[in-house]
């Protein structure tokens, strides 16, 4: 009989944990029934779901009340108990009441993927009630799997579980389809020969906090020709055009909206920015990386233990718009500089984050943690 994997996202809607578990699923966990619920009825992430995955696409009527609803509760435990799924997998904090629906005389075993905060628990500010409520969500037997070591000491620290739970695996990115690949010339970011260019790639959300980019951007005094390029969607895109044309640099500014295949233009960027408020394991900056790119961005997250070393110095606490300015121009003007780094990223993100060597982690993790009918 084949095992049976229920997967209850908030969203599977198409984004890093989503892409994470569809290449799951497309390898290692090709040989299980998976059932994909999205709470908000978006299936986007579905569509990198290949043909051999026996899968369903499953909606429910949760109730948003901002509040844990006995009525949720009662209505994922009878989703577990009918299914009978061999492991129940729960995806972020709006996934937190089926974790809660599976606790008391557990169904099934349970795996928790944490991957990010919201924008009210940034630096560590944790909601009590939110604390709380994933303690008892997540205890028991639960096994907890974050790919950042922040995430980690938070539930370690904060959320208290052992760490024999907790489980740290880092994103992991094809390092190898970003050495061959050919640029678009469809595509062309690059207006003049001479020109820097700098990209910032995700969501377009608050806490990313591309605001802070285009600041940093307008401050700039070199005299080296440069344009910004802004790949990504999101609720913040029309306020952060109106911001570039106050600082008068829509003319040095292009929002290209989501790209289905961003690799092309990766290549063609000189400088990878990151100025989000938060971002516990940035996928887009691994990507980047292994593109051979120099990175300025905040000290959040995991940021600094992902950069290379050489990397390092072109970080800064969020707040410090000065220094990151300082920085941003320095990569700039130096050429050089950005040759030597841009190596040693690539070289890093092939050592540490590569997806086959992610893999044999998560399958290694999986054999101990779902039981085989």
């Amino acid at each position: 009989m084949t095992d049976t994997l229920l997967h209850i996202f908030p969203s599977f809607a198409k984004g890093n944990a989503q892409a994470q578990t569809v290449d799951l699923a497309n390898s290692i966990l090709s040989d299980k029934r998976h059932i994909f619920v999205s709470l908000d009825r978006d299936f986007g992430a579905a569509e990198g779901l290949q043909s051999h995955v026996h899968h369903a696409l499953l909606s429910v009527g949760r109730r948003r009340r901002g509040r844990l609803d006995l009525n949720n509760l009662k209505m994922f435990r009878r989703l577990v108990a009918e299914r009978q799924p061999t492991a129940l997998l729960t995806y972020n904090w709006g996934a937190i009441e089926a974790a809660l629906a599976n606790r008391i005389a557990p169904l099934c075993a349970h795996l928790h993927f944490e991957d990010g905060s919201n924008q009210d628990e940034v630096d560590g500010r944790q909601r009590p009630k939110r604390v709380w409520t994933r303690r008892i969500a997540l205890s028991g037997r639960s096994a907890i799997i974050v790919p950042s070591k922040a995430l980690f000491d938070v539930a370690r620290s904060i959320w208290r579980f052992r760490e024999t739970r907790l489980h740290y695996i880092p994103h992991g990115v094809d390092c190898a389809r970003f050495e061959d690949v050919a640029i678009d010339r469809g595509l062309s970011l690059r207006k003049t020969d001479d020109e820097v260019l700098i990209g910032a790639v995700g969501d377009l959300s608050a806490e990313r906090n591309v605001a802070r980019l285009l600041r940093l951007f307008a401050g700039l005094t070199t005299t080296a020709p440069r344009r910004l390029v802004i790949i990504g969607d999101g609720p913040e895109r029309a306020a952060l055009e109106d911001l570039a044309k106050d600082l008068g640099i829509e003319a040095s500014v292009c929002f290209l909206g989501t790209q289905t295949h961003p690799d092309s233009m990766f290549k063609q960027l000189d400088i990878f920015a990151l100025t989000a408020d938060t971002d516990q394991a940035p996928n887009g900056l691994i990507e980047a990386m292994a593109a051979g790119l120099p990175v300025l961005a905040t000290d959040v997250g995991d940021v600094a233990s992902t950069l290379s070393k050489a990397n390092q110095p072109f970080l800064a606490p969020p707040e410090a718009e000065d220094l990151l300015k300082t920085q941003l121009q320095r990569l700039i003007e130096r050429p050089d500089l950005r040759s030597t780094i841009a190596d040693l990223n690539q070289r890093h993100a092939r050592e540490r984050f590569d997806r086959q060597a992610i893999l044999e982690r998560y399958h290694r993790l999986f054999s101990t943690l779902i039981p085989s009918g």
